[in-house]
């Protein structure tokens, strides 16, 4: 066809994108051939399947098939993508386990697989992937625990988990991702204590915890993390009072304890949240007065 022609006459090739082009099928098995690309940008499209031909690409760094209707297993050839630093595959209809031969591919820094269908455990062979900073499996089926190795990932900035079929505990190793600005386990079912451990993540602006089923106090050390713009701890088992340390959470701008087992009085404490817009604590056991204090928010 005249694309497969137009491609052909193009070897020396080093950036493609095809994106918002409303293709369909598989995707041209000829952008194999264009072995000197670095950039495949093929995004918001409707392909169904990778051919094995992108295999060949090996100086290929980026490449970007998310927002798809990719439903056919991935070709094993990726692997031979050493040189790849960004993988997104998200929002597809991929299904199955995630291959563990992407723990080959040890320069990749972003894997997004969120929004699509991957069930089984996260593989341990992605342990490997020590250059990751973007790691998004949200929205699958993934089941089993969260696995303690991933606090090892210390070049991780944004760790997304959520809506999945998780259980066991928070591992308390995640504590080590000083980097992380981004941690969304919402949406599972985890239980146990969140780990005080957590405090210790002083670049986090975003903690999402929802929906789970974890029980115990907030940890008084996550009054520790200043740079925090949101707190979403509802729909648990949650329970003690509300400790006054969240006071030092003074960047934040949500905060959401609502549907948990809070007893006692709201803390006076909390009127130093001068950023704070959206504050939920409804469907608790909270007793006593709402402190005049917070007129100041």
């Amino acid at each position: 066809d005249v694309l497969s022609t137009t491609l052909q006459d193009l070897p020396f090739l080093s950036s493609l994108r095809m994106n918002y082009t409303e293709m369909d099928g598989e995707i041209p098995s000829v952008i194999g051939n264009l072995t000197l690309l670095t950039s495949l940008n093929l995004t918001n499209n409707h392909f169904s399947s990778i051919p094995a031909s992108l295999g060949n690409l090996t100086n290929l760094r980026e490449l970007f098939v998310n927002h798809n209707q990719l439903s056919s297993s991935l070709p094993i050839e990726l692997t031979n993508l050493t040189n790849l630093t960004d993988l997104m595959l998200n929002d597809n209809q991929l299904s199955g386990p995630i291959p563990a031969w992407l723990g080959s591919m040890t320069n990749l820094q972003s894997l997004t697989l969120q929004n699509n269908r991957f069930s089984g455990g996260i593989p341990p062979e992605l342990a490997n992937l020590t250059h990751l900073k973007y790691l998004q499996m949200s929205n699958n089926q993934l089941t089993g625990t969260i696995p303690a190795w991933l606090g090892a990932m210390n070049s991780l900035l944004s760790l997304g988990l959520g809506g999945n079929q998780f259980e066991g505990s928070i591992p308390a190793e995640l504590g080590s991702l000083t980097q992380l600005t981004g941690l969304s386990l919402a949406d599972n079912q985890l239980t146990g204590n969140i780990p005080e451990q957590l405090g210790n993540l002083s670049m986090l602006r975003n903690l999402h915890l929802s929906g789970n089923q974890l029980e115990g106090p907030i940890p008084t050390l996550l009054g520790q993390l200043s740079c925090l713009w949101q707190l979403d701890l509802s729909n648990n088992q949650l329970s003690g009072s509300l400790p006054a340390e969240l006071d030092g959470l003074t960047s934040l701008t949500m905060m959401n304890l609502s549907h948990n087992q809070f007893t006692g009085e709201i803390p006076t404490q909390l009127e130093s949240l001068t950023n704070l817009e959206h504050l939920y604590l409804d469907h608790n056991q909270l007793d006593g007065a709402i402190p005049v204090s917070y007129t100041h928010l």
